[in-house]
């Protein structure tokens, strides 16, 4: 047995995120395709895992937010999409604050407990609120095409992006946030999310113009890239390489869902536009 540990290699790294992949995505594509109630029990427990991991990087950096405020908050925003959607979405927002707010007068430190308290409602917005819209985008009609349609177009443009900016990349993006990227990647990833956007449009026959679906790929590529950066400088600003190791290869959740959360929040609104 020792023997075995001294002569193991590690999978190198970029291996490892291939084979990952070939592991999650069909699961992924089983739970979009079979819809409820696997759906939502799916996207329940990585918004509740990638909120954990949120509020372990804050934590790291400066203060501890509350967990299962947050937690309640990011449930609710959940439920409310599968019950009220849009319609009652403001008032599960307003209530998050105004309802969470009279706690902190009734704690000790309450003038130090605000920053977390700020924190913690933060959480269950980047995660509750925007992945909600993930379940909402499935209600839609052909709500299963949009959700495969957009998971899969953000994978694309995450994937182009990456080995573009590896072959071709001379020109950062933003070299204070995320020294990896580079223009020639985010090119990269926006013909990458071109591409396999309208095969995945002729391929399920999406019920749009091919010129609204080249305008969604695209909206997709900017959201998911913007989505990115942000993710990256939360990271940098507390001192972190990943957010976790959830996802072998990959990080943690919250490293695969930074270009997800803003993304699905455009792409519903956007879908509701062009098709209602």
């Amino acid at each position: 047995m020792n023997l075995f540990r001294r002569n193991a290699q590690p999978i190198p790294g970029l291996v490892l995120r291939v084979l990952t992949t070939v592991v999650v995505v069909p699961p992924i594509f089983a739970v979009i395709w079979f819809g409820d109630p696997w759906f939502t029990m799916v996207v329940g427990a990585i918004a509740i895992a990638a909120l954990h991991e949120l509020y372990f990087l804050i934590s790291k950096r400066w203060t501890r937010p509350f967990l299962l405020l947050g937690t309640f908050w990011t449930t609710a925003f959940l439920i409310n999409s599968l019950f009220g959607g849009t319609k009652t979405m403001p008032i599960v927002a307003g209530a998050a604050v105004i309802l969470s707010l009279p706690i902190l007068p009734l704690r000790r430190r309450w003038r130090e407990d605000l920053v977390p308290w700020a924190w913690t409602i933060a959480g269950a917005f980047l995660l509750g609120w925007t992945l909600s819209h993930l379940l909402l985008l499935r209600q839609l009609a052909s709500g299963r095409e949009w959700v495969l349609f957009t998971l899969f177009t953000i994978f694309a443009a995450d994937a182009s992006a990456y080995f573009v900016g590896k072959a071709l990349g001379r020109h950062k993006l933003a070299p204070r946030i995320s020294p990896k990227k580079t223009w020639e990647g985010a090119i990269g990833g926006m013909a990458g999310a071109l591409l396999i956007g309208l095969l995945i449009h002729y391929s399920l026959g999406l019920p749009v113009e091919t010129a609204q679906v080249l305008g969604i790929a695209a909206t997709i590529a900017v959201a998911s890239t913007l989505g990115d950066l942000s993710e990256s400088y939360l990271k940098r600003w507390v001192g972190a390489k990943e957010a976790g190791s959830w996802v072998p290869g990959h990080g943690g959740l919250l490293d695969r869902l930074d270009s997800v959360v803003l993304t699905v929040v455009v792409v519903y609104y956007y879908v509701r536009w062009i098709t209602e």
